[in-house]
């Protein structure tokens, strides 16, 4: 993800640049798991607590991964060390997620969402030893089809935010429509 600094950049780029944000991987996750604690789990306690869990290690911990590195002298601008760094990061954070879910007897539900973020993070790691894939196009399509399996045909309008996130990565410099789709 890319720094957040607007003042020199053009309308489109701009505007890509804030999608990237608000649609990365981390935000989408820390909605999906808002919205599906709230309308599918029973509001115990317990629930709550593992939706916690979940929160920090499918969401949290890769949003700081992120954020982090540009903050830090020997990364600030590095983009390629940026964006190994919140990869290695996500890989062990949504894999120590879903193990601690599993053992800790978390509802089913969200044990599958972190199984689906490590599937997708080690798909892309390995994807992207021989090709710069979009993290955040598949940040955005996961949670788009679990949306579509949880809610049905009422989540159909999700499904346009990929075209956005793929628009956004494109408008920003950061990816070619090819590396979007991949």
């Amino acid at each position: 993800m890319a720094n957040l600094q607007l003042a020199n950049e053009r309308p489109g780029e701009r505007l890509g640049k804030i999608l990237a944000y608000l649609l990365s991987a981390p935000v989408m996750a820390f909605v999906l798991i808002l919205v599906v604690t709230f309308t599918y789990l029973d509001k115990t306690n317990h629930n709550l607590l593992w939706a916690l869990v979940a929160l920090c290690f499918v969401s949290f911990f890769p949003l700081a991964a992120y954020l982090i590195p540009q903050f830090l002298k020997a990364t600030k601008g590095n983009r390629k060390i940026q964006r190994r760094t919140s990869f290695i990061v996500s890989l062990v954070s949504f894999a120590l997620g879903a193990l601690i879910l599993w053992l800790g007897n978390a509802p089913r539900l969200l044990i599958i969402i972190a199984l689906c973020y490590v599937a997708t993070v080690y798909s892309l790691a390995f994807v992207n030893l021989f090709y710069k894939a979009s993290g955040h196009t598949s940040g955005v399509a996961g949670p788009a089809v679990i949306y579509l399996f949880l809610y049905g045909p009422k989540a159909l309008p999700v499904l346009f935010l990929i075209p956005l996130i793929m628009w956004a990565r494109i408008k920003e410099k950061e990816h070619s429509l090819g590396q979007t789709i991949a």
